[in-house]
Order: structure tokens, then C-alpha cells, then sequence
């Protein structure tokens, strides 16, 4: 029976490989520049500002799955002073598209106001209940870049409701400010939806000013 070989021994007959044979090292990467840290910082910045803004169920949305025709007619708009109205039945992708959009927008530097439903009545109910705030509020709402409201007249509207939104719609459209905006109404529901006193008073002139400065898109 052979004696087992001492491991000593098999060290000795199996020396480690030269350095000089590992082959050729590889250089480190070169260090980005001073412009290129400063293009990613902000980057980077702009991507967290979208994640804080956008709820996590749209950040999700998978673009393919999207109705395509509807997603590219939204993606091919321009920033400019007509914005975008997005009508159609629930879960026919209006909010997901519109947010594929937004994020566009955010990651090119423009500022965007986001507001969904029950958030746009929560903000102008505490807005106007407070006349002293009513302004600085308006003037908050009316200077970003952009305005996004999701599901606007979803519910019956309030006095401040109608008030708050015939007067975003004239401030950000004398600034050439655009709008996007999705809901399920048409123009005779919207009408149904405002008080008596809004019927009356405000509610031709506010789907006129929509009609006027929204491009629509019907889903």
C-alpha cells in the first residue's frame, strides 16, 4: 500500500505561476469629468424628484402594455402653452401614459405640479378655507411649468373647486403655462357635476378655455 504524499511535498512540487505570467493589467477606468459627475448628479437628482412625485403604482407601468397608439400621440407632445386633456373611461391608461410623459418632462428639467383627485379637492378646500393662503397657493399653482391633474371632476364639485380651477386655468393660460389634465367627463357631465351657481356663471367658460388651450385625446 502507498504512503500517502505530505502535503508539504505537494506544495513544493506545485509553485504558484510568476506575476510575470498573469497576462497584461488592466488599466483602471478613466475618472469621469468634473462636467460628466455634474450631468450625472443632476441626473440623478431629477430621477428622485420623479420617484417622489409619481405614486409607485404608475412608476411601474410597463410602456408596452400601454394602448400604443394613445401612448405615442401623448409622448409626441411639445411643451408649449396648449396643453393636454385626456378623456376616457377608467383604466383605459390615461394616467399611466400621462406620467410617462411627466417623467420625460421632469428628467428635461421642467417643473411639474402633480395633483391627483381627491388631492387637487383636499389642497383647494384648505386653500380657500383660509383666505389669507388663497393667493400664495393660486400663485404656487400657477407658476410651475406644469400642471398635472389627474382625475379632475371626478366627484360633485364645491364653490372653491369651481372657483380654484376657472382661475388656474385663466392664470396658467394668460402665462402661456400648459395644463394636462385626464378625466372621464365630457363637457355636459362636467356641467352636472358643478353647483347651480357654477352652471350659470362658470361652467361655459371654463370648458371653453379648456377646449381652447388642451389639446384632447380620446381613449
Amino acid at each position: 500500500m502507498n504512503e500517502p504524499t505530505p502535503i508539504r511535498a505537494v506544495l513544493k512540487s506545485s509553485p504558484l505561476p510568476s506575476p510575470g505570467l498573469a497576462g497584461p493589467a488592466v488599466p483602471p477606468a478613466p475618472e469621469p469629468s468634473p462636467e460628466e459627475r455634474q450631468r450625472q448628479y443632476i441626473r440623478e437628482m431629477r430621477e428622485d424628484a420623479f420617484r417622489r412625485l409619481c405614486p409607485p403604482l404608475y412608476q411601474q407601468t410597463d410602456p408596452a402594455r400601454l394602448p400604443q397608439q394613445h401612448l405615442a400621440t401623448v409622448n409626441a407632445w411639445k411643451y408649449g402653452p396648449k396643453g393636454l386633456l385626456l378623456v376616457g373611461p377608467t383604466g383605459t391608461g390615461k394616467t399611466r401614459c400621462a406620467w410617462q410623459l411627466l417623467r420625460r418632462l421632469i428628467l428635461s428639467g421642467r417643473r411639474v405640479r402633480a395633483f391627483d383627485g381627491l388631492g387637487w379637492a383636499v389642497a383647494v378646500s384648505e386653500a380657500f378655507g383660509k383666505p389669507d393662503e388663497t393667493e400664495t397657493w393660486l400663485d404656487h399653482v400657477c407658476t410651475a411649468d406644469v400642471l398635472f391633474i389627474d382625475d379632475l371632476f371626478k366627484g360633485k364639485m364645491t364653490e372653491a373647486q369651481e372657483l380654484a380651477a376657472i382661475g388656474v386655468f385663466e392664470r396658467r393660460t394668460n402665462h402661456l403655462l400648459p395644463v394636462i389634465v385626464t378625466m372621464n367627463s365630457t363637457g355636459r357631465m362636467i356641467l352636472d357635476r358643478m353647483t347651480e351657481q357654477g352652471r350659470a356663471d362658470r361652467g361655459e367658460p371654463l370648458i371653453r378655455r379648456m377646449g381652447e388651450f388642451c389639446e384632447v385625446v380620446k381613449f
